[in-house]
């Protein structure tokens, strides 16, 4: 529809108005049009209404719904009506015209596209993604010429020959698109990747960065098991020591209870010898091996071995069953403070436990443990400030140890510095305690 033929719609239009008509709608178009012709309701100023619309572009020959609805507005039924069965009319025509513009322009529109394929630098894929569109747009172009035929009928002939026109201008396009435009696309396949080889490119290196990863965690994981593993088997072969000392102590005690078991009874009326046998010294006083000067204690071992605190010598020795000369097992450098002297020792007695002698460094006001059978040519200090005299152990291996400045008894077990009070501990006096 043309510009004209629309203007004389219109004017058809005004012999369906009355004047009444014309009020209500210069009234309606009082904001869109100037006062001069809304003020003005004759067939003069209605035509003027017209125009200002026109020029405005409220309406043209594309689009008068605006129109249209102003009618609706003012009750002017007829008038909206006609109006809008023009319109109908219209849509077909214009859309024929379309379709022939478009089959038209399609054949230079596909070999301007083919033409542009052979230089384009753009992967397969993309091309027959392009080559698809236009083959669907063909045949949307088809589909619609079927439309206008049926929507047509009385005008048969001339649709018939347009779908005739159409379809051999149809063929002429999809007979290039299967036989011209793939051969020079199967030449360029080798020279351009495919979005399928860049998406299995792209899948190749998540998966290799996902195993990395894991690889790192699987690791980080491993080291801190192992590390827990170790530190495991650390805790376990420390708490087999333990348990270890633990059953040899109780070996120990058993053992040392079977002796106290087997040793007789000694009866209570029974008389011993008034002449003795000498098992040491007894060559006068001296320094020699076979001499002794003022023994204050002695402890003896199984073997009948006797150990003996040489006091005035300063020194601890061994005389074994049958010798006549006795062997230094600890002290014997003289008096003094270093570990491998002693000053004045008052007592000893045996650890077996640890095969060790323990000894009462009554000057040194200390208590130190010496071993019995080592090349260790020095004692260990275990307990110390101690005004120490006399010693003694139960057998649960606790060590009971007297104070003579203290005036009491105190029991100590292993690794204990200070002790336990047991006796004594209320200061100098005949009381009971």
């Amino acid at each position: 529809m043309n510009a004209h033929h629309l203007r004389a719609i219109l004017l058809k239009l005004q012999d369906r108005l009355t004047d009444d008509d014309r009020k209500r709608l210069h009234f309606f178009f009082g904001n869109d049009v100037p006062r001069r012709i809304r003020d003005d309701p004759s067939l003069g100023g209605t035509l003027s209404l017209m125009e200002s619309l026109f020029d405005q572009d409220k309406i043209n020959e594309e689009d008068f719904t605006f129109l249209i609805n102003a009618f609706e507005a003012i009750q002017c039924i007829d008038t909206a009506k006609l109006l809008r069965e023009h319109m109908r009319q219209r849509e077909p025509s214009e859309i024929k015209s379309s379709m022939k513009s478009l089959v038209e322009i399609l054949p230079i529109t596909m070999k301007e596209l083919f033409d542009d394929q052979e230089s384009d630098t753009y992967d397969m894929e993309f091309r027959e993604c392009k080559l698809f569109h236009v083959s669907a747009l063909a045949s949307f172009s088809r589909l619609n010429l079927a439309f206008l035929s049926e929507t047509n009928m009385n005008d048969d002939h001339d649709n018939m020959a347009i779908n005739d026109k159409d379809d051999k201008n149809i063929n002429s396009i999809t007979t290039p698109t299967d036989d011209q435009t793939r051969l020079p696309l199967q030449s360029k396949q080798k020279r351009v990747f495919s979005a399928t080889s860049i998406i299995w490119i792209c899948l190749f290196l998540m998966s290799s960065i996902l195993m990395i990863i894991f690889g790192v965690v699987s690791g980080i994981y491993l080291h801190r098991a192992l590390l827990n593993n170790a530190q495991l088997k650390e805790k376990i072969l420390t708490e087999r020591e333990k348990c270890n000392e633990t059953m040899q102590q109780l070996i120990n005690q058993l053992k040392s209870r079977e002796k106290v078991k087997n040793i007789s009874k000694i009866a209570v009326n029974v008389r011993w010898s008034s002449s003795g046998v000498t098992v040491a010294g007894g060559n006068g006083k001296g320094n020699a091996t076979n001499q002794l000067i003022g023994p204050s204690s002695f402890c003896v071992e199984d073997d009948q071995t006797v150990i003996i605190t040489d006091t005035y010598n300063h020194r601890i020795v061994q005389w074994e069953k049958g010798d006549t000369d006795g062997k230094v097992v600890a002290g014997g450098n003289g008096s003094g403070k270093r570990l491998n002297q002693l000053y004045y020792p008052t007592d000893v007695l045996i650890d077996k436990a640890t095969d060790s002698l323990i000894i009462c460094d009554w000057m040194n006001e200390r208590v130190v443990r010496w071993p019995c059978h080592s090349s260790i040519t020095q004692g260990d200090v275990i307990i110390d400030q101690i005004d120490c005299y006399g010693l003694a152990m139960d057998d649960q291996k606790y060590l009971y140890v007297s104070n003579t400045e203290k005036n009491e008894v105190r029991l100590y077990q292993s690794g204990d510095r200070n002790g336990t009070l047991v006796a004594g501990g209320n200061g100098k006096g005949a009381d009971p305690n």
